[in-house]
């Protein structure tokens, strides 16, 4: 009887290993495919970044807060829940202010992983690269977005890949992320260059059909004037 239960003591351990196993692939699975995501649809998709990265923030803040207050469970969940709430609307309705903190953490944290900071010097570095990039999109917005959020989504991607297929060159971890953040940003001015060039047609269309109406209203006041003037011969 011993040795079934030590026998089934390992199979359920294995199971739950297996178990593990599984979700932590699946977990992996899913951060890639929000990772390409974020690479190649970062500055179509900015209000929703935003709103995404203004919740945590927001709910960290607030549960950090109140925690340290010393309330209890409830009302920390209730003042996180608020709290990010609040900055989720609030970097989901001012764009540029959303935007910032979305570069901002997306490169500090890019970098971040890149380098494996352990040290609070290279920590300065990564937050002082976060920083520049944030400062940089708000001057020039679409062009800093999409290198930012490309990056972020490239390296994001390609290190959980690299992780995922379990290869130990990290030169492997280099060309896939790479590749990822070249696709991305490419994808992303693609779509911008088209949405410009769309804008371009519809304000074209617009200013034929003005042109088009204000040269109605010239003919027909000079075929107006033209009746006039018949009718004052036709008096003489």
């Amino acid at each position: 009887m011993e040795s079934i239960g030590i026998v089934l003591k390992d199979i359920m351990g294995n199971s739950a290993v297996f178990i593990a196993g599984k979700e932590a692939v699946i977990v992996s699975a899913v951060s890639i495919v929000i990772s390409v995501f974020i690479g190649i649809l970062g500055l179509k998709l900015i209000r929703v970044w935003n709103a995404v990265i203004g919740f945590v923030a927001g709910a960290l803040l607030g549960f950090a807060v109140t925690y340290l207050m010393g309330l209890e469970v409830v009302p920390v969940l209730i003042a996180a829940g608020v709290a990010g709430l609040v900055f989720a609307i609030l970097n989901s309705v001012f764009k540029k202010f959303g935007a910032f903190w979305v570069c901002f953490l997306g490169m500090a944290g890019t970098v971040l992983a890149i380098t494996n900071a352990g040290n609070w010097i290279m920590l300065a570095v990564c937050g002082a690269v976060g920083l520049i990039f944030a400062i940089l999109a708000m001057i020039w917005f679409e062009p800093f977005v999409i290198i930012a959020t490309a990056l972020a989504g490239g390296f994001g991607a390609g290190m959980m890949i690299y992780d995922l297929a379990g290869l130990k060159n990290v030169i492997f971890m280099w060309i896939i992320s790479i590749g990822i953040t070249f696709i991305g940003i490419v994808i992303q001015f693609i779509m911008k260059s088209s949405e410009i060039n769309k804008k371009q047609v519809r304000r074209a269309n617009a200013i034929k059909k003005e042109t088009s109406k204000e040269e109605e209203i010239e003919m027909a006041r000079t075929m107006l004037i033209d009746l006039d003037d018949d009718d004052d011969e036709d008096e003489e």
